[in-house]
């Protein structure tokens, strides 16, 4: 087997469901997260080796397009596999398939190596730790560092991050970025229409001490969601 490709077959929980039987996006977020880490791991660059080094590993962007979301036990082969470095960027992408083999789901996320106590990025090679070469699979272009937003957002949102939102480098996990966004639309929305596409950019990490002003504007079943100084978010959905 390629040591450049990770490959994950399992059923999906129903507990990660929503109320409509469908993968919800965050935790299909939460599984590529698990299994990025995991190969990390397998490659001597997950937690166990950065935190030892005093780093973190933090998510920058993240680009997915989605042609269908798994349902309630639903089996599903998860892939994921490194990129070309660049700079400070470490790209990853993923793959989810079913059963067939059909991609259901393809995504890519930049990740920055962190200094835990300056919060400056740093190179994996700068401290010692060795970066394989990218992976010769048909991938997502990197996500783009921007995306054009309309001129008024209309809708106002305020969030603290909770206890329960917050993960093992003490902020905001990045899978609840899209919970917060979803959650600002309504279950009749929800109902009759579906995840087409996801773009997230990760400004700056929420700690519990902030307060997130969201504004937002939902514009031709496009979501668009700028969080302050904390995150901006554009989610786009079809008719089901």
């Amino acid at each position: 087997m390629n040591d450049l490709l990770y490959k994950s077959t399992f059923a999906v929980d129903a507990a990660d469901c929503d109320m409509f039987g469908r993968l919800r996006p965050s935790i299909m977020l939460r599984l590529m997260q698990g299994a990025g880490w995991a190969h990390a791991d397998a490659l001597g660059l997950g937690n166990d080796a950065v935190w030892s080094r005093g780093l973190l590993w933090v998510i920058g962007r993240t680009v997915a397009e989605i042609d269908r979301l798994p349902r309630a036990d639903e089996q599903i082969t998860l892939c994921t596999w490194p990129g070309q470095q660049r700079r400070v960027f470490l790209p990853r992408s993923f793959e989810i398939a079913d059963a067939e083999g059909r991609s259901l789901i393809r995504a890519k996320s930049i990740y920055l190596m962190m200094d835990r106590e300056s919060r400056h990025t740093v190179t994996p090679q700068s401290v010692g730790l060795d970066v394989p070469g990218a992976c010769e699979r048909a991938e997502l272009p990197d996500p783009p560092s921007r995306v054009p937003f309309p001129g008024s957002l209309d809708g106002s949102e305020s969030r603290r991050a909770t206890y329960s939102e917050l993960d093992i480098n003490g902020h905001l996990n990045n899978t609840h970025y899209l919970s917060w966004g979803e959650d600002l639309l309504s279950v009749d929305y929800h109902r009759a229409h579906a995840l087409r596409s996801l773009w997230v950019e990760y400004r700056r990490e929420v700690r519990p001490e902030n307060e997130v002003g969201m504004s937002w504007t939902l514009q031709d079943d496009t979501l668009y969601v700028k969080g302050g100084e904390f995150f901006n978010m554009k989610l786009g959905y079809r008719e089901i």
